[in-house]
């Protein structure tokens, strides 16, 4: 029975229970080129989700995920072998997290927040969550692996991006190709002084204080003695967090227009398709050196602008520090 593939074994077990599977489509590709798909499948009073990159993955792990279940609860099939797994089960067909990283610092979003949000089950079966989260969007993936999860997790998060970004890449381009040549050329100055203090630094120092020089040293550099002052941006820097949580929208806009303004720079602000209904999904993007793009989710359309106008000032006030 251990060749079977996790539906077949799952079929042949209900059937002597005289019980038939029911399989539910729940994500069907998510209208992007890298569809992900999930499916439910319920038996009695017990259900699980199974996701993949195909009808047929995501059927066959929701299957095997059903099998734990009931392996766990159900003492006649305790003899069920562990290494029932689906066949698509273990296959990672590309590094999402990598992918990930490399799409936010091409689109200067924040990075993602990757946690361990389920460890659970014997230790010759495991199943384990992790969360990936990035500004107000969270993903969630399980896998017998954490290495699994984490990458699902990411392949996730990396989908709803792109189809949330898909209409705005051409508006973030244009606004690239509008940034000063002057400001540009300030900031290229910055960064070779920067890295040529590094550099002496380093030059002076042994080895084990060599391992200490980071690239959050080069933006210290910079930040210190190369950038023009703000002096409006600066005055922020003693409130706490939780204060810029508790402005309203028309507070927190006034704040970033202000910021804007000293800076100076432009910005542009998009509606998103989200993929919860129930939510609305906003895209800021500010046309800095280097450029930035923010993006946050709300119950309405002004919660989701303070949101994002909220997380753009957070920010800024951060790299002041």
């Amino acid at each position: 029975m251990d060749s079977k593939t996790p539906v077949t074994i799952l079929q042949e077990l209900l059937l002597k229970k005289k019980i038939n599977p029911t399989y539910n489509l729940i994500l069907n590709g998510g209208g992007t080129h890298e569809p992900i798909f999930k499916y439910e499948v319920a038996a009695a009073d017990q259900t699980a989700i199974g996701t993949g990159k195909s009808k047929k993955e995501a059927k066959h792990n929701a299957a095997n995920e059903l099998l734990r279940i009931m392996k766990a609860t159900d003492s006649a099939i305790h003899s069920l072998s562990d290494d029932v797994t689906s066949p698509y089960e273990g296959v990672l067909k590309e590094n999402a997290v990598g992918e990930l990283q490399d799409f936010c610092c091409t689109h200067r979003l924040r990075f993602p927040e990757y946690k361990l949000t389920r460890d659970e089950g014997l230790p010759h079966a495991k199943v384990f969550s992790w969360s990936c989260t990035i500004s107000s969007f969270t993903t969630e993936a399980t896998a017998r692996t954490k290495k699994n999860a984490k990458q699902m997790a990411a392949q996730e998060m990396l989908l709803r991006l792109k189809d949330c970004l898909s209409d705005i890449i051409e508006t973030e381009e244009a606004l690239q190709t509008r940034s000063s040549p002057s400001k540009d050329v300030e900031m290229n100055e910055a960064v070779d002084l920067a890295i040529q203090k590094i550099s002496d630094h380093i030059k002076t120092v042994n080895a084990s204080e060599k391992l200490g020089v980071n690239i959050s040293d080069v933006c210290f550099s910079m930040k210190d003695e190369n950038l023009p002052d703000l002096p409006f941006l600066d005055s922020l820097k003693d409130r706490e967090s939780s204060w810029f949580d508790t402005r309203d929208e028309d507070d927190i806009k006034d704040i970033f227009s202000k910021i804007a303004e000293e800076i100076p720079c432009d910005y542009k602000l998009n509606t998103v398709d989200s993929s919860d209904v129930s939510k609305v999904a906003v895209v800021l993007i500010v046309n800095s050196s280097p450029s930035w793009t923010f993006i946050a989710v709300g119950s309405s359309l002004h919660d989701a602008v303070k949101n994002v106008f909220t997380e753009a000032v957070k920010f800024m006030v951060k790299m002041r520090l």
